[in-house]
């Protein structure tokens, strides 16, 4: 309906894209002022460079040519927001013969995921601490500071 392409998550441990893995948020742009936390030497993921955050998951996806492209971004707040289907009643909150691996969560947890999108509210003399997440477990949406590790769904436009 959107005319987006998604990034399908695995459940294979090793993979690049294992729905398992964290990330904090940082991003070298469009970042409102502050980059966020490189995590560095994390083992919340498997990148070979041991920085488990946004910008380094990107920037393998796009080496790698995820599907024959190197394009592949985090979403706006709208697009990950038109993923999520409240209708069900059951976690996760996306359409699971599509969607099939988004990650597990422990009971009374989240299933939080990054947006490319910095937020207001926490701004201090450093800038933007938080940015926009959508948790797939509840449906809800809110800012979470970005040195909250969380998982990831890249996008990409369609034609």
């Amino acid at each position: 309906i959107t005319g987006l392409i998604w990034e399908n998550k695995t459940d294979i441990a090793d993979d690049l894209h294992a729905a398992e893995q964290l990330f904090t948020w940082y991003s070298f742009v469009d970042n409102g002022g502050f980059a966020g936390h490189f995590n560095a030497g994390s083992s919340a993921c498997n990148l070979a460079s041991g920085n488990c955050n946004t910008q380094a998951f990107v920037d393998a996806a796009n080496a790698q040519g995820l599907c024959g492209f190197f394009d592949w971004r985090l979403p706006s707040h709208d697009e990950l927001l038109s993923l999520v289907h409240f209708g069900k009643l059951q976690p996760p909150l996306i359409e699971s013969e599509y969607f099939p691996h988004m990650g597990t969560t422990a009971p009374d947890s989240a299933l939080w995921y990054w947006t490319y999108m910095p937020n207001v509210d926490g701004v201090n003399e450093s800038g933007s601490q938080s940015s926009w997440a959508l948790d797939f477990d509840t449906g809800v949406d809110n800012f979470i500071n970005k040195s909250t590790q969380a998982r990831i769904k890249l996008v990409r436009a369609g034609r």
